[in-house]
């Protein structure tokens, strides 16, 4: 018999978008799956247009639960609870805006059952499509990329490698696509879940990028894969996160990298971590008083200079 797969729909504000997110989770080739929705108080039609899909829904999954959040918290509170509720052998989960490839799960399973036991989670990768659901492009200085791999392979060169499954190479940059998800369970509840909130010194920060920090944790305990096919559509739209929260993700993921530092330095890995802490260090929007003070307390004036003088960038400020 078919394992199970659980695939939770966090939903929020996307009611233009929801309907072929469901479907295409319905059209999938692999039989056995369960449908775990939540809503994070959308403010939009959202909800009526999960009721209208009700019928077909419980009519193509072995299990559906519908949960509607009175209060809005946040995307990981969304896949906590979905990761809760989840009776699945294997998790997914894909953004109320996003479309599923009909092969996705059946292609995530067959590479599992290929895979050891201490796999935690596959990455594929995705097409970008436009709010018309047309294939489109992701610009970035200047040029054109079809996939979000070739975006990153532009971006991080080191990509070309054969194996880039390991925590060396994601703590230079976070190469791996949140849509392109795909976990055994187990792991998911070995490291508790998706962190709801980022600690660094006296601050507490609610977490907007839910993926990288996941991605780290896992790939300290556990390996991971890389499943060269493209099988999710990306939707680029105007209120992605990323649009409506870059420079608040930028301080984030800036806290998170100074978070690691201790475990790069037991491990090895400072250099590694330099290349994506550097760069966000220049990107956030924090005082120049607290960059000097970052600079000074983790040891990493001298190597910052360096890397100035290598991007040949303007000061920071």
């Amino acid at each position: 018999m078919e394992e199970l797969v659980s695939v939770v729909v966090p939903s929020f504000n996307h009611g233009k978008y929801i309907d072929k997110t469901i479907k295409s989770v319905m059209n999938q080739t692999y039989e056995n799956i369960e449908l775990i929705v939540i809503d994070d108080k959308s403010s939009d039609n959202s909800i009526d247009i999960i009721k209208s899909l009700e019928s077909d829904i419980k009519n193509r999954f072995n299990s559906y639960q519908f949960i509607f959040k009175d209060t809005n918290l946040g995307l990981t509170d969304s896949l906590n609870r979905g990761l809760y509720l989840a009776k699945g052998e294997y998790f997914t989960y894909i953004q109320s805006d996003d479309v599923m490839y009909k092969d996705k799960i059946y292609l995530n399973i067959e590479t599992f059952k290929k895979l050891s036991e201490d796999y935690s989670f596959i990455f594929s990768d995705v097409f970008f499509i436009d709010e018309e659901d047309y294939l489109t492009y992701y610009t970035s200085e200047g040029k054109k990329f079809d996939t979000w791999m070739k975006l990153m392979r532009y971006h991080y060169p080191w990509l070309n490698s054969k194996d880039i499954c390991h925590y060396r190479f994601l703590i230079r940059g976070n190469f791996i696509p949140a849509m392109g998800n795909f976990f055994r369970k187990r792991w998911l509840e070995k490291v508790n879940g998706w962190n709801e909130y980022l600690y660094y010194k006296d601050k507490k920060l609610k977490f907007i990028n839910e993926d990288y920090p996941m991605w780290l944790k896992l790939s300290k305990v556990s390996k991971f894969y890389f499943l060269d096919n493209q099988l999710t559509y990306f939707r680029i739209h105007k209120k992605n996160t990323s649009t409506t929260k870059g420079k608040d993700l930028n301080i984030e993921v800036l806290y998170l990298l100074l978070n690691e530092h201790e475990y790069c330095k037991k491990n090895g890995y400072t250099k590694d971590l330099e290349i994506n802490l550097f760069k966000y260090l220049k990107r956030a929007k924090i005082s120049l008083k607290e960059k000097l003070k970052i600079l000074t307390e983790y040891n990493l004036s001298k190597d910052f200079i360096k890397w100035r003088l290598r991007k040949s960038v303007p000061k920071f400020s």
